[in-house]
């Protein structure tokens, strides 16, 4: 519940301050709720950027970089 509503005041936060996230976070479903972009960075190098639906249709990203399917 704590992380729900995190999520729910970052949201918040960044709609009325009309302001851009950079999230470095491990939590998948956290990131989710918070941004639209993603940046998935291995070793120093970005190995994959879209959007959430983009990241969905790659389940290779996943699986290789944040061992998650």
């Amino acid at each position: 519940m704590i992380v729900e509503a995190l999520a729910q005041d970052v949201q918040r936060i960044c709609r009325d301050n009309d302001c851009t996230l950079i999230l470095c976070e491990q939590n998948v479903w956290f990131s989710r709720a918070c941004t639209d972009i993603v940046y998935v960075i291995d070793s120093g190098h970005i190995v994959f950027s879209g959007s959430w639906d983009d990241f969905d249709a790659n389940p290779d990203v996943k699986q290789k970089h944040l061992g998650v399917s």
